[in-house]
């Protein structure tokens, strides 16, 4: 069980699987040492060790390193693989990983009985023992995916179609700043011409790494609509709506729903103090505007709302706006029950 690499492997000779070799000792003991080989290549941690202690001689089942530097609960649900002493090649799962005693704990196995003893080698696995879903990356039955400098689980990671965007209508002359998340692909950007492009967007550090863009309406008379999709990689959060509304029409002005909330706005129920608007309008004035910034909102809903504007072929800014009456008290968005004649 000493085989942590790919030198470890070798390959299997034609000349040994042919219908004139016999099946062979030394063939039968090299496929194994492959399979060991590959196992702990697929599935090992690096973390290895000895037992400084015979475990107890009954079934508390746990094994003593005084030399590890484990923090409580760190291997829970992975598997404890012997690689020495009388019970070298045995499995156990490891139920509790307690740190003030050095533990790995396998309830309900003896492993003093199975031959366990101070100075036999071990090597944790990911999970090969009670796993039977397939490996999700949830760093116990396999390794966690790293994106990026964030460390998130494969089984939450998704790639999402944000359908609902950001859309809305820009004043004469006036500039729209709109933010996505971050992993974001390039947006499907929509403006209604004459007279409207996409610029760089109102973060300048090369820091920041969230998609941004900008439309710009270059008619010194004449208000134009414009909409932007896009797909990003994210995992999962609560879906998020940022509205601006007038406050004497109460129509909407400007909206950006999605299924996750901005990058920095995760896991919010309510705005912070530092809040920066993921749509800023320059020609607008903000004083006859009302700001709806709602966290945590109903899937169902901006879902519905992307669909709507899909089989009506309209902006989502429009089927909120024509179609949904906003109650303050309550934050949220109900039908009008309308329709349009």
């Amino acid at each position: 069980m000493s085989f942590f690499d790919m030198t470890a492997l070798r390959a299997i000779l034609d000349t040994e699987t042919d219908t004139d070799s016999p099946l062979s000792e030394e063939l039968m003991s090299q496929m194994r040492e492959n399979l060991e080989a590959l196992l702990i290549l697929l599935a090992g941690t690096n973390i290895t060790g000895s037992a400084t202690s015979n475990p107890p001689n009954d079934t508390t089942g746990w094994l003593t390193d005084t030399a590890s530097a484990w923090t409580d609960d760190l291997h829970n649900g992975r598997t404890l693989l012997m690689t020495s002493g009388l019970a070298i090649g045995n499995m156990y799962t490891i139920d509790d990983t307690v740190a003030s005693t050095d533990r790995l704990v396998c309830t309900g196995d003896n492993l003093y009985s199975d031959g366990v003893r101070s100075g036999d080698t071990y090597l944790i696995l990911y999970d090969v023992k009670a796993n039977l879903t397939g490996h999700d990356h949830d760093g116990i039955n396999s390794p966690n995916v790293t994106l990026a400098d964030d460390s998130l689980s494969k089984g939450k990671i998704k790639s999402v179609a944000n359908t609902t965007g950001a859309s809305g209508d820009i004043s004469p002359a006036s500039r729209v700043d709109i933010a996505m998340q971050d992993y974001c692909f390039h947006p499907n950007l929509y403006a209604e011409t004459p007279g409207q492009n996409w610029i760089t967007g109102h973060s300048s550090s090369i820091a920041d790494t969230v998609g941004r863009f900008a439309f710009y309406n270059n008619d010194d008379s004449t208000h134009h609509n414009y909409a932007a999709r896009w797909r990003y990689i994210t995992a999962s959060d609560n879906p998020f709506i940022y509205a601006i509304q007038d406050k004497i029409t109460g129509e909407i002005k400007h909206l950006w729903a999605c299924d996750d909330p901005p990058e920095g706005y995760w896991r919010l129920s309510e705005k912070p103090i530092d809040f920066v608007a993921p749509i800023i309008e320059s020609g607008l004035d903000m004083a006859t505007m009302n700001e709806i910034i709602l966290f945590g909102q109903n899937r169902e809903f901006v879902i519905e709302l992307g669909e709507k504007a899909r089989v009506d072929k309209k902006l989502p800014f429009e089927i909120l706006s024509k179609g949904y009456d906003y109650d303050i008290n309550k934050k949220w968005f109900s039908s009008k029950n309308l329709k349009e004649v």
